[in-house]
């Protein structure tokens, strides 16, 4: 049987001063209530009820972005998705390529790992997540210098495709002012 004590280091390795795991809301929820003296005041029998509660909310939320996105955005998410994975892969089989045959392996090797040092996992996020993540890729590209290195190993068509799709999917999600926005060209 698991003690108040043990909850609480459970509850240590679930947070931080900074942030709390949502996935971890409900199992935490539910060890408070198990490990809870039987004689809670009324408020604090409200308080244990509320955390049940907000884990509840919490727990709906993730289950709505577990669904991705709005039917309506899955074809402009998907596309970003698809074009930055495309890059990746590109870039991951130029990697293969021995530097005795030239830069191509290395410099693809080394732009793989600034680029994507996680892999591509961003494209399961929501559609706002993944422009956003798009869009920081793009800006780090530009800011760090990467587009010459990625000219000289990949198609100019994967960086068009990579535009065109971040362009869809911010016109889709809304984030183009009616003024006109100046985006960060890779």
């Amino acid at each position: 049987m698991t003690s108040t004590l043990d909850v609480a280091n459970t509850i240590a390795t679930y947070t931080s001063s900074a942030r709390f795991r949502s996935s971890h809301a409900t199992p935490l929820a539910l060890q408070l209530a198990r490990v809870a003296p039987v004689d809670l005041t009324p408020a604090e029998k409200k308080a244990l009820d509320t955390i049940r509660l907000r884990a509840d909310e919490l727990d709906a939320i993730r289950k709505n972005r577990q669904r991705v996105s709005a039917p309506s955005l899955q074809r402009p998410r998907n596309a970003t998705a698809t074009a930055w994975t495309a890059l990746a892969t590109s870039l991951g089989a130029l990697a293969t390529i021995p530097p005795e045959l030239g830069p191509e392996g290395p410099t693809a090797t080394a732009l793989a790992a600034t680029l994507f040092p996680t892999g591509t996992s961003f494209g399961q996020q929501d559609a706002s997540a993944v422009w956003s993540h798009s869009q920081m890729l793009r800006e780090r590209i530009a800011e760090e210098g990467h587009r010459p290195s990625l000219d000289s190993v990949v198609s100019p068509a994967l960086l068009r495709a990579i535009e065109k799709a971040h362009a869809d999917l911010g016109r889709a999600i809304g984030v183009y002012f009616r003024n006109g926005f100046t985006w960060v060209g890779l």
